[in-house]
């Protein structure tokens, strides 16, 4: 399948490793096939089924359909630390929306309401009906406890999405603020040139201030469990391609987003009007 080229102006690649920070506890650029963080302390990712790596953006990750073996395509890094679990974090990814509700990335292990279990962590993904975003999250690790938060429900039609453009989303939490700032929703069309960041900002209530250390995997495309994680489908897997995925162990600010990390090209530029800057003080004196 050949996939879009987004706008030059709009890639994400290695450089953005010198922009990283001490919050980053993974990035997933997919650069060369490679399931490997760049930066973080975060493990290397783990395929379930075969996911075609190609150095071309927004072809890197597919999800669609399944291998060989009939097994359905999900990518997995180890949680056992609950290095993916802060009650205050950034997670950060690069998609095609598909119209339809999926995950993006998560350390759930159900999204069946009649779950007993304790391995609901936090979701982020898509919402088909609204055409928005979506986070869910659990403080007991269990479906008693569970918050589902709706982009579109908090400010309607403001992040909306066209079914097969690219964006850009992020959702930057802190549950310690119960205000509208406690969580973000961030959304930019990233198909062409010119579209800007937007974003939606929820409350929650504040005994639901935290997210349960449920140590399930941390996902990327579906959520994890025995089923999913042997080759099956959760019925809410991503099927399209993803170019990137960062997860920061923080509330990341918008001027931290990896949207508004210069590209090489700026920096240049930026080091050009400083240096003429400089020339031109030396010539007054």
């Amino acid at each position: 399948m050949d996939y879009f080229k987004i706008a030059p102006s709009l890639l994400l690649g290695s450089f953005v490793v010198s922009s990283l920070s001490a919050q980053t506890v993974a990035y997933y650029d997919f650069e060369g096939g490679s399931f490997s963080s760049t930066g973080g302390s975060a493990g290397d990712l783990t395929s379930v089924g075969t996911n075609s790596s190609i150095n071309t953006p927004f072809s890197n990750i597919s999800f669609g359909g399944e291998d060989a073996n009939s097994n359905a395509k999900v990518l997995y890094a180890d949680n056992s630390s609950n290095a993916f679990s802060a009650d205050a974090f950034t997670i950060e990814v690069l998609f095609q929306y598909q119209g339809q509700s999926d995950v993006l990335a998560s350390t759930f292990d159900s999204v069946n309401s009649t779950s007993s279990g304790t391995g609901i962590g936090w979701l982020f993904g898509t919402r088909g009906a609204e055409n928005g975003l979506w986070f869910a999250y659990s403080s007991n690790g269990s479906d008693s406890q569970r918050v589902d938060i709706y982009s579109d429900n908090v400010s309607n039609n403001t992040l909306n999405m066209t079914n097969g453009n690219y964006y850009y989303a992020a959702l930057a939490v802190d549950l310690s603020d119960t205000s509208a700032s406690g969580i973000n929703f961030f959304l930019q069309d990233i198909t062409t040139d010119g579209n800007s960041l937007l974003s939606v900002g929820a409350t929650h209530a504040a005994n639901r201030s935290s997210i349960y250390d449920t140590g399930t995997e941390f996902t990327i495309g579906d959520i994890a469990n025995v089923t999913v994680l042997g080759g099956s489908a959760s019925g809410v897997n991503y099927t399209g391609p993803i170019d990137a995925v960062r997860y920061s162990n923080a509330q990341l600010g918008v001027s931290d987003l990896l949207v508004n990390v210069p590209e090489p090209s700026s920096f240049a530029l930026i080091a050009g009007a400083l240096g003429l800057a400089s020339v031109m003080l030396r010539r007054r004196r």
